[in-house]
């Protein structure tokens, strides 16, 4: 029988003005009566109404293995699309269009007739299609089929399945009639060590009822996949999406479930608008629309990293009832990461981001005790960090223990996040950091840039200069730079030449600083010291007139009063010129130096020469090599100011590390003798720290400070 094409030579007939469905009814009861083969093939030829749909209408919608029932009664148990795998398969849905379709039109209602099967057992690949109106089973202006329009794709043992990638595919529709029964089912489901790859077009899996009475327990989806299996998600948008629209609120149904059980391993979708349940414009659903991710037993899940992703929404209704929930569960041994967007704090290991713990803001992180720890210090290898210079390169330079590298500071009422240099990168995005001070900022800045360096790409870092006191490291695929100024007093000096000053004679102009900031201008990140270089004498040779004009007298006023008068200076040019809303200023309170052995009970030791550990079980305070008037010069001042600034109190954390100098192991100017070497007394240098060591910790209490900002 030839159906839905030309016309019969019963033309007649066909042009009847009468309903189109009185006529049906009419050759059919003829039909029944008095069979004969070319009045059969005259109804097969008559034309459909307006109000009926052809199959070449059918085939132009973009709907794959879409069942539906049209403007009839509802169907039975029927036009049930069901795609199975079981036991290690493999399968590849179809690729061309309107395959497979089963359609039973204007006639009684067929008896488990038109069915399709496409069947494979036995190590099989099939493949199915994959265009639109793929596998689709329509039941169409008459009575409900019984049992019958079924759409079976079934494949069992060792094969494996490919979800159609089209618009639309695998989409359950209810339209206009009245509520189905069990019906208009879509069910993927795959057992036993079976790989699935879901649809990645839009709209697809889609499962919606649209204005008619609720549906009872239909238009499901359901992915489900057990058994050693492995699954990635959809991630195109409105993937995997149950809406219920204009009609009264389904009862438990559109639900959408992806679920996965033992040892298995799913990725989330990453794209907007994925796995969405929406109720629309109805009374509130009851229990419906729930869009549920579940995981169990050894599983990793990967959650989505997009916008409005696994949303679920109600929307011009009344408040849903435990409805439209949006669930993402993982048990037994699972391994969980959580999305990763910009500017959040968090630890970077081979591309993996967790959250940084912060302390919480009255915690004090300057007072606690140092921790061996071999499992995360040192934070980077002496030998990888080709920025280091020679002399805080201790090993290289002959040093035999390496202990030093590895303490961490541990707070006494909180813990320090751990660094991530990925994550101070991003905060430094588009942004400069600057020390600004004496050889132990040059120190720290060393520090910092080996602590970043080894997650930027060889070809995108480098270094510069500007004049001879300004170097800086240039990031450039953060368009950051970490930079050192040197500027030992802060204020102008006879010391200003990094390469070129006096040692024993200095002079310095306290109410001169306009040369040297200058370079600080429209720095976001501020990093100052100054206490070194004023603890060769107790007294400070101030200069009478300017450098510039060449003035060669002074006068000598103490050591304390000086550098009240240089900090004064200094404050005043940040209260001026430094916006607090662009600029966060820090200052370094001063690095110890540990000259007299006696200061840790050791009157057989030889300043810091051959101390392997740090001072510990120290009854009294420490006080080595400091002079605490200048300390609280510093922090009183910075009390006062009218702009923020962070004091760092570095001090007493740096006064237990009397191991960490380079003592003997340094090289300014090129390797000590040895007869140098053979007197400690006069040659080690126990003012500048080994790297890595102690800087590093100076670090990662500033990068501390910095990601805890928002």
């Amino acid at each position: 029988m030839q159906m839905l094409g030309g016309r019969s030579s019963s033309e007649g007939l066909a042009n009847l003005p009468v309903p189109s469905s009185t006529v049906v009814i009419l050759l059919l009861l003829l039909g029944f009566f008095m069979y004969d083969e070319e009045y059969v093939k005259s109804i097969a030829k008559f034309p459909l109404s307006s109000t009926s749909l052809s199959l070449s209408s059918t085939r132009s919608k973009t709907h794959g293995a879409t069942p539906v029932g049209l403007q009839g009664e509802p169907p039975t148990n029927n036009n049930h699309l069901v795609h199975q795998q079981t036991s290690n398969t493999t399968e590849q849905k179809p690729s061309s269009p309107d395959v497979a379709t089963a359609v039973g039109l204007q006639g009684e209602p067929p008896t488990n007739n038109n069915h399709l099967v496409h069947q494979q057992t036995s190590n099989t690949t099939e493949q199915k299609p994959s265009s639109p109106d793929v596998a689709t089973a329509v039941g169409l202006q008459g009575e409900p089929p019984t049992n019958n329009n079924h759409l079976v794709h079934q494949q069992t043992s060792n094969t494996t399945e490919q979800k159609p990638s089209s618009p639309d595919v695998a989409t359950a529709v209810g339209l206009q009639g009245e509520p189905p029964t069990n019906n208009n089912h879509l069910v993927h489901q795959q057992t036993s060590n079976t790989t699935e790859q879901k649809p990645s077009s839009p709209d697809v899996a889609t499962a919606v009822g649209l204005q008619g009475e609720p549906p009872t327990n239909n238009n499901h989806l359901v992915h489900q996949q057990t058994s050693n299996t492995t699954e990635q998600k959809p991630s195109s948008p409105d993937v995997a999406t149950a809406v219920g629209l204009q009609g009264e609120p389904p009862t438990n149904n559109n639900h959408l479930v992806h679920q996965q059980t033992s040892n298995t391993t799913e990725q989330k979708p990453s794209s907007p608008d994925v796995a969405t349940a929406v109720g629309l414009q109805g009374e509130p659903p009851t229990n419906n629309n729930h869009l549920v991710h579940q995981q169990t037993s050894n599983t990793t899940e990967q959650k989505p990293s997009s916008p409005d992703v696994a949303t679920a929404v109600g929307l011009q209704g009344e408040p849903p009832t435990n409805n439209n929930h949006l669930v993402h569960q993982q048990t037994s041994n699972t391994t969980e990461q959580k999305p990763s967007s910009p500017d959040v704090a968090s630890y970077h290991d081979e591309n993996e981001q967790l959250k940084v713990e912060s302390p919480h803001e009255k915690c004090d992180i300057f007072t606690g005790e140092w921790v061996l720890d071999d499992a995360t210090h040192p934070l980077y290898k002496e030998d990888e960090c080709k920025f280091l210079s020679s002399q805080v390169t201790c090993l290289r330079n002959g040093r035999k223990d390496s202990l030093y590298q590895k303490w961490r500071w541990q707070p006494s009422h909180c813990s320090l996040p751990k660094f991530n240099a990925t994550q101070l990168l991003e905060k430094l995005r588009n942004k400069r950091l600057m020390y600004v001070g004496d050889s132990l900022n040059r120190n720290q800045w060393e520090s910092m840039v080996c602590m970043v360096q080894s997650v930027i790409p060889p070809d995108r870092r480098f270094m510069s200069m500007s004049g001879s006191s300004l170097v800086i490291f240039h990031v450039m695929d953060y368009n950051a730079t970490i930079e050192y100024y040197w500027a030992p007093f802060l204020v102008e000096s006879n010391s200003d030449n990094p390469r070129n000053h006096s040692l024993t004679n200095r002079i310095i102009k306290p109410g001169s600083i306009d040369k040297h900031a200058q370079y600080w201008k429209g720095v976001n990140f501020l990093i100052f010291n100054t206490y070194a270089w004023w603890m060769n004498s107790k007294t400070t040779k101030v200069l009478r007139g300017s450098f510039h004009e060449g003035s060669t007298t002074y006068d000598k006023i103490g050591r304390t009063t000086a550098y009240k008068r240089v900090l004064r200076t200094w404050a005043k040019w940040i209260e001026k010129n430094v916006d607090p809303s662009q600029t966060t200023v820090f200052f370094n309170s001063m690095s110890p130096v540990h000259g007299r052995s006696m200061d840790w009970n050791n009157p057989r030791g030889i300043k810091c020469f051959n101390e392997t550990k740090p001072i510990s079980n120290i009854s009294t305070p420490l006080n080595v090599g400091t002079d605490r008037r200048l300390f609280a010069a510093a922090r009183k001042t910075m009390q006062r100011m009218k702009i923020p600034v962070d004091f760092m109190d570095i001090t007493t954390l740096s006064e237990y590390r009397k191991d960490a100098h380079t003592s003997l192991y340094t090289a300014r100017k090129g390797k000590f003798t040895q007869k140098q070497m053979a007197n400690p007394a006069l040659y080690a240098d126990c003012t500048h720290w080994c790297l890595p060591g102690l800087p590093d910790t100076w670090n990662e209490l500033i990068f501390t400070r910095i990601v805890s900002r928002p």
